[in-house]
């Protein structure tokens, strides 16, 4: 049985990287005067219009009520002795003392999604600035990390753990980094064989690549476009009410040398540290593609 899912797993990967290749016929001939141009322009798609979408049983999956089992999976997944947030509660407390408040902890996950909130004080984080390097004196060169409460940790991980295995139908091949089953080594060898590709081209016509580098790229995050992103992919509005609800509502702390020095009231971006922030991210930048891949189609 092992052996027949990792042969599974092979044929999949196989496909995404043929997938992926396949992309260099459009790198090379795409906008040449070709019987392969003429032809994907009668096949030219809305891609916002055929963007996978969430169906109604996975619909149902991602907001229904929180199992034990599942409040249990989310909680001992995080490592004990992980820093803390505001209130200094790590998860080994609760992990020691599983059976006093295991009741306590799915009842308040399961009232969050049923109201579409939570206690504004649950939300509060600190932030932490970690040097990228032992020189740094600039503020590009610190990494913000956010120390969130766990109590959020654990709603934050039973929805991403709901979520994992529904992201690989709905993102596209084009990305593949923090995907289980994809690497991001395949971008790098598809640009190798488009460079190599280019190189050996005749004529006087030629092909240009742009490598875009995205700054500061969770701080950028509109939550305007966050929230449509998750609507055309169909996600349940009560779970929407809620991821909303908790970016929008977060207090941040900004903590320096063990003390707090400012409060800040974010207007846009997601926190480091979240891991539901990962995933909110990967369907951001998948709507992100698609706009670009409907912008080349129409040559806009």
């Amino acid at each position: 049985m092992a052996l027949d899912t990792e042969y599974q797993q092979v044929l999949t990967q196989e496909e995404i990287l043929w997938f992926q290749k396949a992309r260099l016929d459009w790198i090379l001939k795409g906008e040449r005067n070709t019987n392969f141009f003429h032809l994907t322009t009668m096949l030219s798609t809305d891609y916002d219009r055929f963007m996978p979408r969430l169906n109604e049983d996975e619909k149902t999956e991602l907001s229904n009520h929180a199992t034990m089992e599942e409040v249990r999976e989310a909680l001992f997944s995080m490592k004990g002795l992980k820093a803390s947030g505001p209130n200094g509660i790590q998860p080994i407390f609760y992990k020691q003392n599983w059976d006093t408040v295991k009741n306590t902890i799915r009842d308040f996950v399961n009232t969050t999604m049923d109201l579409g909130r939570m206690y504004t004080k649950i939300l509060k984080t600190f932030l932490v600035l970690i040097p990228k390097n032992a020189a740094a004196n600039n503020i590009t060169q610190f990494r913000p990390i956010s120390l969130l409460i766990t109590s959020y940790k654990i709603f934050s991980n039973i929805i991403v753990h709901r979520l994992r295995p529904l992201l690989q139908r709905l993102i596209d091949p084009y990305q593949n980094i923090f995907l289980k089953g994809r690497s991001i080594a395949d971008n790098i060898l598809i640009v190798q064989e488009a460079v190599q590709s280019m190189m050996n081209l005749k004529g006087r016509n030629g092909a240009v690549i742009a490598k875009i580098d995205l700054q500061k790229a969770y701080d950028n995050v509109r939550w305007e476009f966050l929230k449509k992103t998750l609507q055309d992919f169909n996600f349940p509005e009560k779970l929407i009410k809620i991821i909303m609800f908790c970016i929008m509502s977060s207090i941040i702390e900004l903590l320096w040398n063990g003390e707090i020095i400012e409060s800040l009231n974010p207007k846009q971006g997601l926190r480091q540290g979240d891991s539901l922030s990962l995933y909110q991210f990967i369907l951001f930048m998948e709507k992100l593609s698609h706009m670009i891949l409907e912008k080349e189609e129409r040559a806009l």
